[in-house]
């Protein structure tokens, strides 16, 4: 499951919270929410204090989005480690 709150949005900088897994369906939903949020031209920041898992898919897209100019906060070690390192 993942809930997804839009904590803050401003002229041009909407900060998403992500809640517990991105993975498998999730990972479609995620990304085109930020879709939608970049063709709006605003900046997209998002809030991974409270992501749990995430999946091979689901790093996969973020990465995709990473290139794209979006940022992620409050990141657990283990997730970066998976993004930046190719580890779980």
């Amino acid at each position: 499951m993942l809930r997804i709150t839009k904590e803050s949005e401003g002229m041009s900088v909407v900060t998403l919270r992500l809640e517990g897994q991105i993975m498998s369906t999730w990972v479609q939903v995620v990304e085109c929410e930020i879709g939608r949020l970049l063709q709006s031209e605003k900046k997209v920041v998002l809030d991974f204090t409270e992501v749990k898992v995430i999946d091979s898919k689901g790093a996969n897209m973020l990465k995709r989005v990473i290139r794209r100019d979006v940022r992620i906060i409050n990141c657990p070690t283990f997730i970066q480690e998976f993004l930046f390192n190719g580890q779980k």
